[in-house]
């Protein structure tokens, strides 16, 4: 049984009425390893200003320094460096990711085998704090936001990694569920809307949940 927390936020990862949450579970450990994985927005052109934004607000807002985990590519790294990303995981007692694409995250992380990892430091009192698009692959199933709600993909699901089996939870994730940008669109459901959600749920074995996380809230 795990004995770590897993911790979901819907959006707003840096915002002022987040700080509470982040502050209770680094209070859980003293001594504190935290550290961020970029992988979920490392394809992007501004990975070093969402780092130093990440970086910047642990330290300004908890006084916790947070040191940065660069992982882009499975196919791109060495034997060397995937070892050290999945030792610096495991070793970790506050691992945060967050904003970016939880399909280019999955590429990445299902073949590093970064789910054993993440269980592991879940097993042994690690706090996972998953925000946005990382909270978004750690059910049995993730929805890939990007190809469905921009490139126009018929709804379908990828294998998450599950983490939530460790928890004795068999759900699908959707942060962003009451997001409503779209203002004379329906936006909500990490920008799937009710209609295609509906059509993703039909799709989801008769046992699996769909776990919803509203913005700027925690679970």
């Amino acid at each position: 049984m795990a004995s770590g927390v897993l911790a979901l936020l819907g959006s707003g990862e840096t915002a002022p009425g987040m700080t509470k949450v982040h502050r209770a579970l680094l209070a859980r450990h003293v001594d504190v390893d935290a550290l961020t994985l970029d992988t979920p927005y490392a394809f992007q052109e501004n990975v070093p200003q969402m780092t130093e934004k990440l970086v910047s607000y642990f330290q300004r807002s908890l006084h916790v320094t947070l040191h940065p985990v660069h992982f882009a590519r499975y196919d791109g790294a060495t034997e060397l460096e995937r070892a050290m990303v999945k030792q610096r995981v495991r070793d970790a007692t506050y691992l945060f990711a967050g904003p970016g694409s939880p399909s280019y995250a999955l590429a990445q992380w299902e073949p590093l085998g970064l789910a054993e990892d993440l269980a592991l430091a879940l097993r042994r009192g690690a706090t996972l704090c998953f925000s946005s698009a990382a909270a978004a692959t750690i059910g049995s199933h993730a929805a890939p936001i990007y190809e469905i709600y921009k490139v126009g993909a018929e709804p379908h699901w990828l294998d998450g990694l599950d983490l939530t089996a460790v928890l004795g939870l068999e759900c699908a994730v959707i942060p962003h569920w009451d997001n409503h940008e779209g203002a004379t669109y329906d936006t909500s459901r990490c920008y799937l809307g009710e209609r295609r959600l509906t059509l993703l749920e039909a799709q989801l074995p008769a046992s699996t949940s769909i776990l919803g996380v509203d913005e700027h809230t925690a679970l």
